[in-house]
This record gives C-alpha cells, sequence and structure tokens, in this order.
C-alpha cells in the first residue's frame, strides 16, 4: 500500500460491509468505491460514506485495497472476476481458507466469526 491514506474499494454492502465502510470514513479512510450486486443497499452505503457506487466488479477502479466482505457461498466466484494486480486484497469470511486468494500477491485474511446487527447502528456516521 501506498505511503498516503489508502484508497479502499469494498465489495459488500451488508452488515459487515457497512460497519467498516462506516469505520473507514469516520478515521479518514478515503473509500473510492462500493461495489454490491444489491443497487439498493450499494448506492445507500456508497452515500453514506461519500463513494461512488458500482454493480460489477469489472469496473473496479485503481486503489490500494480491496475489501472484500461478501458471504462464504459468494467469495470464490467473486475472486475469480477481480483483477489480479496493482492491490491489496482482504477478505472477512470465517469459513474461507485463505488459499482463496492465492492469485493476489499481497492478501491477509480477517475471519469473524458474526456480527450483530446493533454494531451498525452504533457505528453510524453522524
Amino acid at each position: 500500500m501506498s505511503e498516503s491514506v489508502p484508497h479502499i474499494a469494498v465489495i459488500g454492502s451488508g452488515l459487515v460491509s457497512n460497519f467498516f465502510s462506516r469505520v473507514f470514513y469516520e478515521n479518514k479512510i478515503q473509500i473510492s468505491q462500493i461495489i454490491s450486486r444489491n443497487k439498493l443497499s450499494g448506492i445507500e452505503l456508497a452515500n453514506a460514506v461519500e463513494s461512488d457506487y458500482e454493480e460489477n466488479i469489472v469496473n473496479l477502479k485503481p486503489c490500494d485495497l480491496v475489501f472484500l466482505a461478501v458471504n462464504d457461498d459468494s467469495i470464490n466466484e467473486i475472486i475469480q472476476r477481480i483483477p489480479k494486480d496493482g492491490f491489496d486484497v482482504v477478505h472477512t469470511a470465517g469459513a474461507v481458507s485463505i488459499d482463496v486468494l492465492n492469485k493476489f500477491e499481497n492478501l491477509r485474511v480477517y475471519p469473524l466469526q458474526s456480527m450483530r446487527q446493533e454494531y451498525e447502528v452504533n457505528c453510524s456516521v453522524h
């Protein structure tokens, strides 16, 4: 990642991506793009964190980090569609091995066991 404030693309618009996107935003970390197949929640999250919304991973903008916050069942399919160069990749899927990210040079896994709905409420942007 660059030495300056990183630019992050968040893939997903559910509870985990909402929580982390809002934490990033509150800490002045630029979210360049929210990518989500759910247009309604994707646009809502993008607006909340002053980011752009995109429905298709093919249109991923240049960034320092791709933060995958999607359900475990979708992660393999999504990873296959992400270009492999130019950024670090993180996924939060607790039941998915780090091996799914082998095509990327810089990868990290931060597995989450569970997250309750009230975390999103407590972390809302003011």
